[in-house]
């Protein structure tokens, strides 16, 4: 199993290459991208940062 966590700027390219991908799965994503990054990016961030970082402790 392969699992990886995207930070916001790669959530920013997702939205960006695949928008319409993205709609069609989740409507109004890309419209309320802006609030929900602001809201939960931070935490979001440092959590997969943490994660990274315990997964190639391990290796």
């Amino acid at each position: 199993q392969f699992h990886f966590e995207a930070n916001r700027a790669v959530v920013e390219t997702f939205n960006r290459d695949f928008a319409d991908a993205v709609e069609a799965r989740h409507p109004g994503w890309i419209a309320d991208f802006g609030q929900i990054a602001a809201r939960n990016a931070p935490a979001a961030d440092a959590a997969g940062l943490a994660i990274a970082r315990a997964w190639t402790r391990l290796l």
